[in-house]
């Protein structure tokens, strides 16, 4: 009997032009470490009397349909330009030749819905959900090791079919970023001695759930987008310290870069400091660690902007 395995499954997106319908076309192919998407149904009682069952309970009923989960995939120079769009909407291309600048900034009213396919080719099982959106988005700064991010997605609907609806799927290079060259600006200026980082974004999606018979989701609503992160530094100086009890606004930048036309930065131009405190654990070099939220910028006209060089012509 066949089964399905990780090793080959594939992940393959595109985006809709009709929120409701499938998307038609060549999907892209993503490299991807793992994915959660998957709709599901909790089981319920609602135990009746006098129908002969005595202390036995009765038949349990499906709920009300889920369609959600969270997708972990390498942060690299093409493909991640796919999950911004899905999390930020359309972006600004700037450049000329094979230099291309993608620019996305927050708080559009409307976003791209996507049709995902996910393929489990020794079942001949392919399994297809329309509408998704990117509710959120992670990502770990570190001294060493590859980049990653973790992306929370919501969706109206699972499908399993038996052949793919993908098309000839497009699979962009893959050319990773790395920890070691990532970084953190604050207000413009690189931080030295960070010992690790975190950035978070969210857009405040909430599921509608309608009475109808298909048990479809009836859309997914917009909420309020929130970010923020945390950052970690050895204790060499009070200035985190000084600014947070300013309670000044400080611009944050979390990048990663290969050369300078082959980078990915997020920017939260307006972010507030939580008050770090130093923890002595032992004979060693002291941390700091502080955390610190976004708030919408009224110069900047956005809370989040991601920029994206590489050689894409548009997502």
């Amino acid at each position: 009997m066949p089964v399905a395995y990780g090793s080959n499954a594939k992940l393959r997106l595109r985006e809709q032009t009709d929120p409701f319908l499938i998307a038609t076309g060549d999907f892209a192919q993503l490299p991807f470490f793992s994915i959660g998407l998957a709709a599901s149904q909790p089981l319920q009682r609602d135990d009746m009397l006098g129908v002969g069952t005595g202390r036995d309970g009765s038949e349990p009923y499906l709920d009300a349909l889920s369609v959600s989960g969270d997708a972990v995939l390498p942060i690299d120079l093409n493909n991640i330009g796919y999950i911004l769009k899905m999390l930020l909407g359309t972006e600004v291309v700037t450049g000329s030749g094979a230099d291309k600048v993608h620019t996305w900034t927050s708080g559009k009213t409307v976003l791209p819905a996507y049709s995902i396919e996910v393929a489990h080719p020794d079942l001949g099982a392919y399994r297809q959900f329309i509408g998704v959106r990117a509710n959120t988005l992670s990502a770990d700064l570190a001294p060493g090791g590859p980049a990653r991010v973790s992306v929370g997605l919501m969706g109206m609907s699972e499908t399993t079919l038996a052949a793919s609806a993908a098309g000839s799927p497009t699979i962009a290079p893959v050319t990773r970023f790395m920890n070691p060259t990532g970084y953190v600006k604050r207000d413009g200026v690189q931080l030295g001695q960070v010992l690790s980082g975190n950035i978070r974004f969210g857009n405040g999606m909430n599921p509608v759930r309608t009475i109808r018979p298909d048990n479809r989701l009836e859309e997914i609503e917009l909420g309020t987008s929130t970010g923020g992160g945390t950052i970690t530094t050895r204790y060499a100086d009070n200035s985190l310290i000084a600014q947070a009890i300013s309670g000044a606004p400080v611009l944050f930048e979390y990048g990663w870069s290969i050369s300078a036309t082959k980078y990915l930065k997020l920017e939260f131009p307006r972010s507030y400091l939580s008050r770090p405190g130093a923890q002595v654990s032992g004979p060693g070099g002291i941390e700091l660690p502080a955390t610190w939220e976004a708030a919408y910028d009224p110069t900047a006209g956005y809370m989040m902007k991601a920029t994206l060089a590489n050689q894409f012509a548009a997502y």
